[in-house]
């Protein structure tokens, strides 16, 4: 069986990405819908690539 200690949640992923980038005050993810709320004072800037590089499965 494999060991789910192991194993990452990508919401949990996704989230520790976004706070660790700052300007976020909020994240709700359900599914795959992902809301942000941007704090004041800070832009959506590199948002979409944080997103977009977590379901990334092959490089160029």
């Amino acid at each position: 069986m494999e060991d789910v200690k192991n194993v990452e949640d990508p919401a949990d992923v996704l989230a520790s990405r976004l706070f660790d980038r700052g300007g976020v005050d909020f994240l709700h993810v359900y599914g795959n819908v992902a809301t942000v709320d941007i704090a004041k004072g800070h832009d959506s800037k590199g948002i979409v690539e944080i997103v977009t590089s977590l379901f990334t499965h092959y490089g160029e």
